[in-house]
């Protein structure tokens, strides 16, 4: 006698222990009222932070929104579509800037500016070293040719030098030949 071929298709076998502590793992409990009550808090805490840091056109745009998380991914997407163009402006940006006349503090902090931005971006988490070398050593590079003509001597004296210093280092260079340039005049 066949058996009916629906018990074949239905044929379920029993969980061991080990698939039933995976699965009480992925399933997150259901919060007491407690719990939801100071989660609930907490949201409203962060919504009213967020508000209060954002304009009054913003406002009515983030306000219905689930999660201060949300809200941030969505205000992203409006300024940033894209992320790697993004990145690409901000690199071809830190390319032609120029020092033009500011002090080199001036023209150091707006570059910084741009790095910090590039760095929200494009972060350095999955870098090997090497890789994390020649991007300091792009930082260096962007800061030196951008400089005035009149401190080209700096320019000229710190790529002589092996190995390269740092970033501070050649920044520090700069601002002492740029007050002796100074007070020479």
């Amino acid at each position: 006698m066949k058996r009916p071929l629906h018990k074949h298709c239905f044929w379920i076998k029993q969980p061991t222990r080990r698939q039933l502590l995976h699965l009480e793992k992925t399933f997150s409990p259901i919060p007491s009222k407690q719990e939801q009550n100071r989660l609930r808090q907490r949201h409203l805490r962060d919504t009213r932070t967020f508000l209060s840091a954002i304009s009054e056109n913003l406002k009515d745009y983030v306000r219905f929104t689930d999660t201060a998380h949300k809200a941030w991914e969505d205000l992203r997407m409006m300024f940033v579509p894209s992320v790697a163009l993004r990145i690409r402006q901000l690199r071809q940006r830190i390319d032609l800037m120029r020092q033009d006349g500011d002090s080199v503090a001036r023209y150091f902090g707006k570059l910084k500016s741009v790095w910090m931005e590039l760095s929200e971006y494009d972060t350095t988490l999955q870098l090997s070293e090497r890789d994390i070398e020649v991007r300091e050593k792009e930082t260096l590079y962007a800061f030196l040719m951008g400089m005035n003509k009149d401190l080209s001597f700096v320019r000229t004296q710190i790529t002589a030098m092996c190995p390269p210093p740092s970033l501070d280092q050649t920044y520090a260079l700069a601002i002492q030949a740029e007050s002796l340039m100074n007070s020479t005049r």
